[in-house]
């Protein structure tokens, strides 16, 4: 697909690891993590009693190509749909209801967005009401570029699926609007 290679292995603990002293994350009893085999080697999964299967949880890839091929890949705000021969480039299936808040990976759960709006939209800065009309949350702003990539669109309807079965269910979009969107 054109993502990069496969890693062999993943190490989701080590971001936890580097940043404890950033003030952000606290580790509790570090002084039991210290890998005495290899002093200079950073703690393993195991020894930090790190829980991965929140990381191993793979993405339905389906869900992607079902909410792009939905929308016919192109962004449901701005309708970008820039492609490298037949491949979609910067254009995301975003969930609605947040898979890790329990969202499934259904279509009626999916917006396909470019990256930047699928970025604006998780942060809470771009919201839809229960008729597809795009909100903006008064807190965006900037310069021109901000006016011609959020604000133009405000008050219009997004890009909806040819069919009407794969619209967002009422029930996601009335989540986000409580859960992310920042007035």
């Amino acid at each position: 697909m054109g993502r990069g290679p496969q890693r062999t292995h993943y190490y989701p603990n080590m971001p936890f690891w580097r940043l404890k002293s950033d003030g952000f994350w606290q580790l509790i009893n570090t002084e039991n993590c210290i890998n005495l085999e290899k002093p200079s080697k950073e703690p393993t999964s195991k020894q930090l009693d790190f829980d991965l299967t929140e990381f191993n949880r793979q993405r339905d890839l389906k869900f992607r190509q079902l909410v792009l091929r939905a929308y016919n890949y192109q962004c449901a705000i701005c309708g970008f749909d820039l492609r490298h021969d037949s491949i979609a480039i910067g254009l995301e299936a975003a969930h609605v209801k947040w898979k890790q808040h329990g969202g499934p990976c259904i279509v009626n759960n999916g917006l396909a967005l470019c990256s930047l709006h699928h970025s604006a939209f998780d942060m809470g800065s771009i919201e839809l009401d229960s008729s597809f009309k795009i909100k903006i949350s008064s807190g965006v702003n900037g310069h021109q570029m901000v006016e011609k990539l959020f604000w133009v669109f405000e008050g219009k309807n997004i890009l909806l699926p040819r069919v009407k079965e794969d619209y967002v269910h009422d029930r996601f979009i009335e989540w986000h609007l409580q859960e992310v969107f920042r007035q």
